[in-house]
């Protein structure tokens, strides 16, 4: 009688269970969507009811059948994926209220949801899980975006977050394109090439699919441009512009439209193939302005016709815009200074100065000026340009630089004069000259000085033998950026700490503990990365020190600073 009973109880049991989850074949789950748009109803309405009973498996695909071209199928669709739960046994009661309250919500408000009311919950563990399946399973992009953004912010700030987001398994053959890019991310120094491959997939999925584009893709859409040409992956570079050019990428932007990056590209390494194709792509009023001008000259430079080459240049910095534009020229030249046409590119920067009284451009031009001296080890030049620079600004002022790579800085007139009298005393060190060098240092020590600044001036005033003031400024710095790390010991501030005792050559040991304690928090961080090679090196450790500068390069391939410093590390090894 008893096992009858237990036989009764496992019946009841296995009757009320929840039916395993769907593992209906990609195959079949296409084909009902399809016939969603069914002429038949009858047809169209099993369609649905299976769809429902798939479940989650469906989703992916559901969601991309919200992009076909039928309007009825993309809203029947919609309809489905709105009718699936995203909660899942064993999820806690604090995980299951927010994904109601995700649920319940109209498409404009989830995202809100999303962007603000977990945010204002940064310590429930709930969120996490939350974003985390809004991420994978969602039914609109819009939402799947929102939770990207909010992953990848925390990502930065927390290490074990960014390690739960690695552990999704994505498929290769994944339309999710929020999750591709998110996982890619997390991916970056730990495993480059898996971190490309997901990666790709989303690009080669966003151009499949057209404009409108978001914000984050564009970034990736850049990102992965130069990895793949400082890796010297020339004709990935090559596809992943003509994927921009196919949704209009720059179009309307300030920013060098991608047919124009992709006629430097041909200049720069080629003519590639696909060549002819790319120039037909634009017309005579395109190849009339002054960068694809400046491309046929670096063409023409390539197959060794000089004087034809110089000719070429000449126009292009003759070719003015009917408007006017100034800062316009300004762009031009960080277009050349991207791809290393620096000679070109300080004959535009010069081209827009005093030209209509533009204060603010004339400031720009000269600040760009300055970091082309100073890259061409021309110090004396450098600190001119930046005495002018201060000359258009008003008495404690603020302006944007651009560096190089296009990175931009605020900095105040203080922080240029700064920089001034460095470069400077770098001149003055180079002859020697006793006297001129310490007046340098008298003007520095009466001036605000900021961190990097400090790396530079306590050696030198050790060389000068003033090791007084040396350890005075080292002493008020270090306590400086010591407080800010005793009251909040971020990954961030251990770095800044580190590379203060790193490069003014002060407590070396110390920089070694906390550059490692920041890497090991963030071994993807190339910065950090970098201090902790330079505390290597102070302590004599010069192969370890450019194993970390190569680490650093993979992450930011192609920086002019950390090259210089793995040559330096490099040097001592030998």
């Amino acid at each position: 009688m008893r096992r009858c009973y237990l036989t009764i109880i496992v019946l009841l049991c296995l009757a009320v269970a929840p039916a395993p989850p769907s593992s209906q074949p990609t195959s079949d789950v296409s084909t009902l969507i399809s016939q969603l748009a069914d002429r038949d109803p009858r047809v169209r309405a099993e369609a649905t009811r299976q769809l429902q009973e798939i479940g989650p498996v469906a989703r992916d695909a559901l969601t991309e059948a919200m992009t076909d071209p039928d309007p009825e199928l993309r809203t029947r669709a919609a309809s489905i994926l709105g009718s699936l739960s995203l909660v899942r046994p064993g999820d806690s009661p604090s995980v299951r209220k927010l994904l109601e309250q995700y649920r319940t919500r109209d498409a404009v408000s989830r995202v809100a949801f999303i962007s603000e009311e977990l945010q204002r919950q940064p310590n429930n563990p709930a969120t996490i899980t939350v974003m985390k399946r809004i991420l994978a399973e969602a039914m609109s992009d819009d939402d799947r975006w929102a939770a990207a953004r909010m992953l990848q912010v925390r990502m930065l700030r927390e290490p074990d977050i960014r390690r739960q987001v690695r552990e999704f398994d994505v498929p290769i053959d994944s339309r999710n394109v929020p999750l591709l890019v998110t996982v890619g991310l997390t991916w970056q120094g730990n495993d480059t090439p898996k971190a490309i491959s997901l990666l790709r997939r989303a690009t080669d999925l966003t151009a499949e699919r057209g404009a409108p584009v978001s914000e984050e893709m564009l970034g990736i859409f850049r990102a992965l441009t130069n990895y793949a040409f400082f890796s010297g992956q020339y004709d990935d570079v090559a596809t992943l512009l003509r994927q921009q050019i196919s949704f209009g990428h720059f179009s309307d932007s300030s920013e060098t439209p991608a047919q124009f990056r992709l006629l430097a590209l041909h200049a720069h390494v080629g003519p590639l193939k696909g060549f002819v194709g790319d120039l037909a792509q634009l017309d005579g009023s395109q190849l009339a302005q002054p960068i694809p001008l400046y491309c046929a000259a670096r063409l023409l430079q390539r197959l060794r016709y000089p004087l034809l080459a110089e000719a070429t240049a000449m126009a292009a910095l003759l070719r003015r815009d009917p408007d006017g534009d100034v800062a316009g020229r300004v762009d031009v030249g960080q277009f050349l200074v991207e791809h290393g046409w620096d000679t070109w590119a300080e004959r535009e920067f010069r081209s827009s100065l005093n030209r209509r009284g533009v204060t603010e451009v004339d400031c720009d031009a000269l600040m760009r000026l300055s970091l082309l001296a100073i890259d061409r080890d021309d110090p004396t030049a450098a600190a001119d340009y930046l005495d002018r620079a201060v000359g258009t600004l008003p008495g404690g002022s603020q302006v944007v630089r651009t560096n190089r790579q296009g990175n931009q800085q605020i900095v105040t007139d203080s922080m240029l004069r700064v920089e001034a009298n460095l470069q400077r005393l770098r001149a003055t060190q180079r002859v020697a000259d006793k006297k001129a060098i310490n007046d340098q240092l008298d003007d520095l020590l009466r001036s605000e000085i900021e961190l990097d600044a400090a790396t530079e001036i306590v050696p030198a005033l050790r060389r000068q033998n003033r090791d007084k003031e040396a350890n005075e400024l080292f002493k008020r710095l270090y306590d400086q950026y010591k407080a800010i790390l005793d009251a909040d010991p971020t990954a961030e501030n251990q770095n800044n700490l580190a590379w203060l005792c790193a490069r003014s050559g002060e407590r070396a040991k110390e920089a070694v503990r906390l550059s490692t304690k920041a890497i090991t928090t963030d071994k993807d961080n190339a910065a950090y990365l970098d201090t902790a090679a330079e505390a290597q090196f102070r302590i004599g450790n010069a192969t370890e020190a450019a194993k970390l500068e190569r680490r650093a390069l993979e992450l930011r391939p192609g920086d002019p600073f950390m090259q210089k410093q793995l040559r330096r590390f490099e040097r001592a090894i030998k």
